[in-house]
């Protein structure tokens, strides 16, 4: 089954394609998608690997809802409401999916950024985004912190 034409902008005269593949889109947040029931027994099976460190650096799906719960009861400890906006700026780290989960599990928005960014990029997007808490990599701390002394 396809999905119906998507409606054009007045005076656009491009195509779109339609995509043959469907498939249906759950009615359920994220956490459950992935996690499932809160109660639910997970797996141990390692789910989430380092490429640098494969054999010592790894998540199963428990250790991830685990360390995702956690971080969504940090941000409800340091006071972050539902709504507010969470920003993110580390490297591809074996931590970020997790940081990516707790921010949704507290009811905070998610933004993120590149860890290249210099001060100039990194002090407009703290503009844009007026995010309550910064989470950062070691590598781009001095740069976060003198962006958020001057936003």
């Amino acid at each position: 089954m396809h999905p119906p034409p998507m409606p054009r902008p007045h005076g656009d005269r491009s195509s779109h394609t339609v995509s043959k593949w469907t498939t249906p889109i759950p009615q359920c947040s994220l956490p459950r998608f992935v996690f499932g029931s809160p109660r639910r027994s997970l797996s141990s099976r390692k789910i989430l690997i380092d490429a640098d460190s494969p054999d010592t650096r790894a998540l199963s799906l428990a250790e991830y809802r685990l360390l995702s719960a956690r971080v969504a009861v940090g941000l409800q400890k340091m006071g972050v409401n539902p709504k507010d906006r969470v920003l993110c700026v580390t490297s591809n780290a074996l931590c970020y999916p997790a940081l990516l989960m707790g921010t949704v599990m507290a009811g905070c928005i998610f933004a993120s950024g590149q860890p290249a960014l210099n001060q100039a990029e990194f002090h407009r997007l703290i503009s844009f985004s007026k995010p309550s808490v910064i989470f950062a990599s070691r590598a781009t701390l001095p740069v976060a912190l003198q962006a958020a002394r001057m936003a």
